[in-house]
Order: structure tokens, then sequence, then C-alpha cells
């Protein structure tokens, strides 16, 4: 049972086209038995408002999945602030189930974990494990999600209820916004000049987990992702090359930027070993018409070493990391 006294305001980022997910979210959020103080909508300037739903505020910014993110929030004056996205939808305990987590673990953020790679099937985790660099954890399972020195991710293989972690899902978050604030997330604005800003979430997250902030992620919250998927890309080639140069960028910023000499040296190797993996296997893609898989493994270094000498990426300031 809760012992203190938890207020929150719920921050959606969407452009405005969930349709009934939308409104999904909405009368969710309205029946939780712990209920927001306000509910504010931060739609993508140029964008239709949708239809309004109960008493949520519509607040227009630039278009971004960190822009829509990485805001101050002025409008929200509660100690908490539960970030979602416009397709999510909460059971009426589940924000109740959020708060008792970061009560008992003494925790700054909590995270529903929206996609259970735990419960996959053994074919899908070697697929997940080869084709993606997502390992289940075997011998080290302290954390529900734990980056590694190349910038993928390993995930607990028996989670249990409540797990401390260094990454989550980044479509719904419930946290201290002092937490949110204090990780000055619009310095990764710079995600955003890419087609889709693909490990936004892991940027925040692991920064919050870096920076001192407890991390956690809660296996039976009753919180859904109603869509799941990251749609079609209009042109694979180019979406490609920016995901494969976003990858580089953020175990640049993330792992090797903040790193000492001897550390720098290892999170190379390791980066460079699944880079040299990744190369190998788009070899299938050449056979089967798609070159391009192969030669933006070059190209995308190569783009993200101009970009790490521009003069936008050498102003942001560099993690200010305690872990």
């Amino acid at each position: 049972m809760l012992e203190g006294s938890f207020s929150y305001s719920v921050a959606i980022r969407t452009l405005g086209k969930a349709g009934d997910m939308f409104s999904r979210l909405i009368y969710s959020l309205k029946s939780q038995t712990i209920p927001p103080s306000g509910i504010y909508v931060y739609i993508a300037e140029g964008y239709e408002l949708p239809k309004r739903v109960a008493d949520e505020r519509y607040i227009y910014c630039a278009k971004g999945m960190v822009h829509q993110r990485a805001l101050p929030f002025n409008e929200i004056t509660t100690e908490y602030i539960l970030l979602c996205d416009d397709d999510i939808e909460f059971k009426e305990d589940a924000v109740m189930k959020l708060f008792e987590a970061l009560e008992e673990y003494d925790g700054d953020c909590v995270s529903p974990n929206l996609f259970p790679n735990h419960m996959m099937s053994l074919k899908d985790k070697i697929t997940h494990a080869v084709l993606y660099g997502e390992f289940p954890g075997i011998i080290r399972n302290k954390y529900a999600f734990r980056i590694r020195r190349n910038g993928y991710y390993t995930y607990s293989s028996r989670p249990k209820e409540v797990m401390v972690s260094q990454s989550s899902a980044g479509a719904c978050l419930l946290m201290k916004k002092e937490s949110f604030l204090d990780i000055r997330f619009w310095e990764e604005i710079w995600m955003d000049s890419f087609r889709y800003p693909i490990g936004e979430d892991q940027m925040l997250a692991y920064k919050l987990y870096r920076t001192g902030h407890k991390l956690l992620v809660h296996f039976d919250a009753g919180v859904t992702h109603l869509d799941a998927g990251s749609g079609h890309a209009s042109d694979p080639e180019k979406t490609d090359l920016d995901e494969k140069c976003l990858r580089y960028l953020i175990w640049y910023r993330s792992i090797f930027q903040p790193s000492g000499a001897p550390e720098k040296v290892l999170a190379s190797i390791y980066f460079y070993s699944r880079w040299l993996l990744q190369l190998v296997l788009s070899l299938v893609s050449v056979i089967n018409g798609h070159s391009f898989r192969f030669t933006n493994c070059f190209k995308s270094i190569k783009k993200a070493h101009a970009f790490i000498a521009s003069e936008e990426f050498s102003s942001i300031p560099k993690w200010e990391i305690t872990i």
C-alpha cells in the first residue's frame, strides 16, 4: 500500500493520428485509481488537433520524437510526470502499481516492460541476438536491461516483478519531474535530424542511469502498447543508413565519449566486433539485391564521423556521469 501522497501529470507526445488508440489512452488515464492532476498533449506544429476526448489540454511544439519529449514542461507543476506515447493503454490500477514500485525500491523513474523479450521463442531469441545484438542475460541477471560496451543491450531472462535497469522502453515512463529536468534531455535533440531517431528511448533511460538516477522496470504493471509496430520506411536505403549512423553516434556519445582511456579501448573493440558481424551479415543482402545494407556499413561510419566533427555536435555538453 502507498504510504505517501503522490501527484502526477501526464505528458503525451503525438502527431494526432492515433485515432481510437488515443481515445483509449485518455479514457484509461481518467479511470485510474490514482487520477492525474492534468493531461497535457504535446502535438507537433502543423498537425491537426485530434477530437477532444475529455479535459486534456493541447500544446503545439516542434516536431520530432526528441523535440516532443525534451521539453521543460512548464505547464506541469506536480512532483511526478508520466511521459507516454499516444498508443498506450492502462489498467485502472497501473499507475498505482508504478508508484508502489517507486516507493518500495526508492526509485526516481519506473517504466512498464512493454516488450517481453524473455518470453520470445528460442528461435526468435537467436534471431534477435544475431541480427539485432539483443542477448538474454544468462550469467548476469541483476538488471532488467543492461547496456553493453558496444551500445546494444542484454535483457533479463528470468525477470522479477520489479527490477533495477539501465534502459527501458520510452513509450511510457513515470518519473520525478526533477530527475527528468536534471538530465537535460534537450541536449539530445540532434537525434531528430535523422529520419527516425531510433534509440532515443535508450538515450533517455541510460542518461538517467549514468547520472545517478535510479531506474526501475515493472514487468506486471498492466500497461499495454497498442501499436508496437514501427511502420514501413518510405526510403529503405536512407532509413538503413540513418539507423546505422545513429547506432554509432549513440554508442559514441553515451559510452565512448564519457569513458576514460582504458574503457575507450575496450568499448571500441566491442563496438567494431559487432560492426564486423553486421558487415558479414549484410553480405546476404547483396545476394538478395539489397547491396545498400553492405555499403551503408561504411557510409554510416563516415557520416557519423563527419557529424561528430561538426560544430553542432562539438558544441553539445558531454555527459556528466556519476556511474
